[in-house]
């Protein structure tokens, strides 16, 4: 829930209050003027309102405004923030189509993002403009694709560059920067004490 703090003021009011609030730059941007009935509610900052600024306004007004706190579901649905993967399905959407394959799931090595091996196998998923949104809305250069591991006795990864040619990519864990062939090897998160242990004896 978000709670804003609002001046009440007479509808026909509205634009002066703003212009007012504005000049005095607390006018809170991040949400609109509401009318209800014959009032509206103009944003403010929060604790940005104080006797000095009731003063002024009551000499530009002839009034003393009322103050609320107004806490709005639909203010906190406007604010909360989309993730990634709810960007790309909306502009993939919008200047695409329906593409039923889009990753779910992603890996960031860099500039490279490795998706599972379930996305992008349709011919809409792999629509050239598609893999330039992806590259936009994750800023990478180059996308990957896991595929199934082979079963042989080192459980070989293999790994698909849908976009780009060079395959090293790198990662930082815990001060450890690590350089591989993403289309060899896998990278495992986790393990730190044994991968810390093994740092510190390679610096000996």
């Amino acid at each position: 829930m978000v709670s804003r703090k609002v001046l009440i003021v007479d509808k026909h009011r509205a634009q002066t209050v703003r212009d007012f609030v504005e000049s005095h730059k607390i006018f809170d941007k991040q949400a609109k003027i509401k009318i209800k009935e014959d009032k509206a509610q103009v944003p403010i900052k929060t604790d940005s309102w104080g006797d000095e600024l009731n003063e002024l306004f009551t000499k530009e007004f002839g009034f003393s405004p009322s103050i609320e706190i107004n806490s709005n579901l639909e203010d906190a649905k406007l604010q909360a923030p989309k993730n990634k993967i709810e960007i790309l399905k909306t502009r993939v959407e919008s200047e695409v189509g329906l593409v039923q394959d889009l990753p779910e799931t992603f890996e960031i090595y860099g500039d490279l993002i490795l998706i599972p091996s379930q996305a992008l196998n349709s011919q809409e998923g792999q629509n050239e403009k598609v893999l330039q949104i992806i590259c936009d809305v994750f800023r990478v250069k180059r996308i990957a694709r896991k595929n199934a591991v082979v079963n042989d006795k080192f459980r070989s990864p293999r790994t698909d560059l849908l976009l780009g040619i060079d395959p090293w990519v790198f990662i930082t864990e815990n001060k450890i920067k690590y350089n591989f062939d993403i289309t060899k090897s896998m990278f495992c998160r986790g393990n730190i004490t044994e991968k810390l242990r093994l740092a510190q004896e390679m610096t000996h």
